[in-house]
């Protein structure tokens, strides 16, 4: 697994994930439906399509969402993450999310949920917070877990 020697820090909400150097800070990703607009970190190019994004390949596409959330409830920010589409998913009409495994942690010191869904390219890992009132953060990964697993895990909140 590469280590993680950059930071990206958000421009409006201050915080800060480690990733490894080499990968690309990007504005969005290409899906079927077109191009998705949020800030992205990922292993090539934001214009490129993906090489390998295998479970053990050290590669992934990780997204970043805020998100109003108006209960400021974890559970609402959950069933709207799995009412839409993130990287390595497609979404229509008849379709709902898989969801294969779902654990409550704590994130800088505030309740979060782990969860991972299974999408039309493998699996998708996300982590769900409530960042203040009804702002919600949401990380969705595509491609190795652990590498996921290791920049969601460097979070720093302002």
């Amino acid at each position: 697994m590469p280590p993680l020697t950059e930071t990206y820090i958000h421009p409006t909400y201050g915080y800060k994930l480690r990733y490894p150097a080499g990968w690309h800070v990007g504005q969005g990703w290409q899906s079927l439906y077109g191009w998705q607009e949020m800030p992205t970190l990922s292993s090539y190019p934001p214009d490129a399509s993906p090489l390998d994004l295998g479970p053990f390949s050290g590669q992934a596409l990780i997204a970043i969402q805020a998100v109003e959330v108006p209960t400021g409830d974890p559970e609402a920010l959950l069933d709207q993450v799995l009412a839409s589409p993130g990287p390595g998913q497609i979404l229509d009409r008849n379709c709902i999310l898989t969801t294969f495994d779902q654990r409550e942690l704590t994130a800088e010191g505030r309740p979060a949920i782990r969860l991972e869904t299974m999408g039309e390219f493998g699996t998708v890992n996300h982590v769900l917070m409530i960042l203040d009132g009804t702002q919600g953060f949401v990380l969705r990964g595509w491609g190795d877990g652990r590498v996921f697993n290791a920049v969601a895990g460097s979070l720093q909140l302002q």
